[in-house]
């Protein structure tokens, strides 16, 4: 047995503190890549073909037989941890892989073939128990199937993730059957209710119809990997939540298509619940592929999967969020969030799915996790004073979306600071979408301190999308005072964008707003490659006009007149070894500045 070593690995650890029923912990999660294994069997190879990916590359393994393994899994102390395996197989059959941990036989894994398409990611998740200090993790393909290819591995904290903690209140023995039909929301809610501090609601063996359930402070809802929580089509089950008025994004009256009252309804909700905890391996499933809730229906009609609203020191971790009726998961006016090790998949079903929405929340991190939704995948919003600051998203891949990959806005009132997206992989041959990042300064927001670092992406119809308005459409909570905010210090470095379907162009802008210039500024481009921007204008167009204060998206100046980056109203837009490249040829260049 021949082991390759390797000098250096990458490895990525990202600490949160927070806070749970028994006091402050500190959440760690590191992730090792594929490509960066420290030992495997021949026929396990390295993969480029299956772009995008995290890093570098992925682990293509071999037949039967065929292994890869890791020796360099630190511990700072021995203890269970969660093992996330991020891996691709659109093979139609399982690909099961025996696991080891130190030599000891752990789990059979299936890696079942939940996609037809080897750029789609899933995590699957197992509880190990590591040794303080280097640990060694491998995969051992079982059947003649062989193994998935792997992106990565990750190793995250137990911190009451790996096992339900507290008293148990098990779901059955409030009444609930599990047995897919009958309605079993008044017994999951009477579990929740009888949970008393720092226990957990056990949902587990079966599927469990419900309607809205509420969560509350100092819990744990455990939906293990033997269950599945799923909504009832019926709105009458999904009492309206709270209305705020503080808040833009639950109460704007009189304003279509930025505020209305959005978020009206949800499946599992929790509001002003502060220690809570959703984990177990199940899933919540919305179940809203039905035509109650289609996409002539408006999104106050349709309840949410996953909803936490003015709650302190969350966790959801090791979930699955499938077929949402309208926003998947949505964290509003919420502080100190950790989400690690969740899949979120959305059928082509409907329209108003975004993936993850970040509004008005400080302290979040999302890691470890992959989406795959019908619109906004990863979309920070705004709608009252408190904005988003320290937000943090490393290792996740969009495996597709209709919409933006990565949205700021569309709501920008408060602002959004000191904000970190890192190593994510964004896949666009299924569902290519609208823009790959966008930044909409739409209400007066202040953007800054903002970095875009390590972002693989393969197909999208726009790269970027930079646009400071001065607060021209001015969408607000009630008696808030109007801002016209900035833009400044963003940094997009060691990007590899490919294959970029408009010919409309990049739009980085401030505005002209009554004779008064605001400025995009302090803009860096560091090792940012885009191959291929769309070319095909025959002719250069004229300027475009100033924004009006309509709903945006990339298009709203309609096309550009350069082919890759128009950039007016700015300063200090630096280019740094970034490089880009238009197919078919273009009559426009490909950098144009304009003030």
């Amino acid at each position: 047995m021949k082991f390759k070593l390797v000098a250096l690995f990458i490895l990525t650890t990202f600490s949160l503190k927070t806070v749970n029923a028994q006091g402050a912990k500190t959440f760690k999660t590191s992730y090792y890549e594929g490509e960066n294994h420290t030992g495997k069997s021949p026929d396990c190879t390295i993969g480029t073909s299956n772009f995008p990916y995290v890093g570098s590359g992925y682990l293509d393994m071999g037949g039967k037989d065929s292994y890869v393994e890791w020796n360099n899994i630190n511990s700072a102390a021995a203890g269970d941890y969660t093992l996330l395996i991020k891996y691709a197989n659109a093979g139609g059959t399982d690909r099961p892989c025996k696991l080891t941990v130190n030599g000891k036989v752990v789990n059979d894994l299936k890696f079942p073939s939940r996609f037809d398409d080897w750029n789609y990611y899933w995590i699957d998740r197992v509880t190990v128990h590591l040794n303080a200090g280097n640990n060694t993790i491998r995969l051992l393909a079982n059947t003649s199937n062989g193994g998935p290819n792997i992106d990565n591995i990750a190793i995250s904290g137990n911190e009451g993730l790996c096992s339900a903690t507290g008293t148990q209140y098990n779901v059955k023995d409030y009444g609930a059957k599990g047995d897919g039909k009958t309605n079993d929301t008044k017994a999951i809610q009477a579990a929740i209710d009888a949970c008393s501090n720092g226990g957990s609601v056990i949902v587990s063996g079966g599927t469990y119809m419900s309607g809205q359930i509420r969560l509350k402070s100092n819990m744990t809802l455990w939906i293990d990997r033997t269950a599945i929580l799923k909504g009832i089509q019926d709105n009458s089950l999904y009492p309206a939540i709270t209305r705020h008025a503080d808040n833009a994004n639950v109460w704007l009256p009189g304003v279509l298509g930025g505020g209305g009252w959005e978020l009206k309804e949800a499946f599992v909700y929790a509001e002003g619940a502060n220690n809570l905890t959703i984990a177990g391996g199940g899933v919540i499933d919305g179940n809203g592929d039905c035509a109650i809730w289609d996409h002539d229906k408006d999104e106050i009609l349709r309840p949410m999967a996953l909803y936490v609203a003015y709650s302190n020191n969350v966790r959801v971790a090791n979930i699955d969020i499938v077929n949402s009726a309208m926003w998947d998961f949505v964290i509003l006016e919420c502080h100190t969030v950790i989400v690690d090790g969740i899949n979120i998949n959305t059928s082509a079903y409907g329209v108003n799915k975004d993936g993850i929405d970040i509004c008005d929340s400080h302290d979040v991190s999302i890691t470890n996790s992959t989406i795959l939704c019908q619109d906004d995948a990863i979309c920070p919003k705004s709608g009252s004073a408190t904005g988003v600051h320290n937000m943090t998203i490393k290792n996740v891949t969009i495996n597709g979306t209709t919409g933006n990959k990565i949205k700021f806005g569309t709501l920008t009132y408060g602002a959004f600071t000191n904000c970190l997206l890192q190593d994510i992989a964004i896949n666009g041959s299924g569902r290519g979408g609208l823009c790959a990042i966008s930044l909409q300064g739409l209400d007066g927001a202040d953007f800054s301190d903002i970095t875009f670092d390590k972002i693989n992406l393969n197909t999208s119809a726009n790269a970027f999308f930079l646009l400071h308005s001065a607060g021209k459409r001015g969408h607000r909570p009630k008696g808030a005072p109007a801002k016209t905010g900035s833009i400044s210090n963003i940094k997009f470095s060691n990007l590899d964008f490919r294959n970029i379907t408009d010919n409309i162009g990049s739009c980085i802008s401030g505005t002209n707003l009554e004779g008064t210039v605001y400025k995009v500024k302090d803009v860096t481009f560091d090792n940012v490659k885009v191959h291929s921007f769309k070319g095909g204008a025959t002719s250069i167009p004229q300027t475009p006009g100033q924004y009006k204060g309509n709903y945006p998206e990339y298009s709203v100046f309609g096309m550009l007149p350069a082919w890759g980056y128009y950039i007016r109203y700015a300063e200090n837009i630096n280019f740094i070894n970034s490089s880009q490249t238009v197919s078919p040829a273009d009559a426009r260049q490909a950098i144009v500045r304009e003030e």
